[in-house]
């Protein structure tokens, strides 16, 4: 029996538009993923998300990484575009979240840094559609290890 449905923030409540990453992707001549890999695959993204390393160092990777796949400095130009690729919320899921509330016990499972139930509060206005809120960054280990699993079952 099904007692609880965790969902993710990123790509699943909140909205990522990879159209628009495509087309940023090609008004500065980055390859196709460069933005995901810039922003999501460097070693600073992968400390932070547990915990380590700070959202300054992240930034900072971020910049260096989209400047190497230009092959030319385009950080400082791109710097308020990247932004522009997550949308908000995507409204059917908190929808689907409104009609599971009430049958189900309902959770976020996420890849974060620390500022994500901030973020959920204080902007998004969502953090009280979740009973449970497991932030990697707070429990030390990241999606797809088993531990954050089995931490979200036992909250």
């Amino acid at each position: 029996m099904i007692e609880a449905v965790f969902f993710d923030f990123g790509g699943v409540v909140a909205c990522l538009d990879h159209d628009e990453m495509a087309r940023i992707e090609g008004r500065y001549g980055l390859p196709k993923g460069g933005l995901w890999r810039a922003m999501y695959e460097t070693p600073e993204w992968q400390a932070l998300r547990i915990g380590q390393g700070t959202e300054d160092a992240w930034v900072t990777a971020i910049r260096r990484e989209l400047d190497v796949l230009a092959g030319r400095p385009i950080a400082e130009d791109i710097n308020r575009e990247w932004v522009q690729c997550w949308r908000g919320l995507d409204h059917a899921v908190i929808s689907l979240i409104d009609e599971l509330r009430g049958r189900y016990r309902i959770g976020m499972i996420s890849n974060a840094t620390l500022t994500l139930e901030d973020e959920l509060r204080d902007h998004h206005k969502i953090h009280d559609l979740f009973e449970v809120i497991v932030n990697s960054a707070r429990v030390g280990f990241a999606k797809p290890d088993a531990r954050i699993f089995h931490h979200a079952r036992s909250r």
